[in-house]
């Protein structure tokens, strides 16, 4: 009788482990997918900022990139220069 009622208390307290702690396992799984996703976003920012600090750069001290970016972003061109644009 007695070993009934120590298994008794054992499988009830087994069933309230699994009912607490199941949530609470999926939330922490669900966390770190999110903490995943939020670094390689991250990383993805880290990179694109450096390319555009890059591009700064070359704009401010590089009067050919400056020109080169101006003519294909801005259709720019010298003095008595003429562009043909072609779809």
């Amino acid at each position: 009788m007695r070993f009934i009622v120590v298994l008794l208390v054992l499988t009830i307290l087994g069933v309230f482990a699994i009912l607490t702690f199941q949530p609470v396992s999926l939330e922490l799984k669900e966390l770190e997918l999110k903490e995943q996703q939020k670094t390689e976003e991250a990383n993805a920012l880290r990179k694109e900022n450096e390319e555009l600090k890059k591009e700064l750069h070359l704009l401010k001290h590089n009067k050919f990139y400056l020109e080169k970016f101006a003519r294909e972003n801005f259709g720019l061109s010298k003095t008595n220069e003429l562009i043909f644009k072609f779809d």
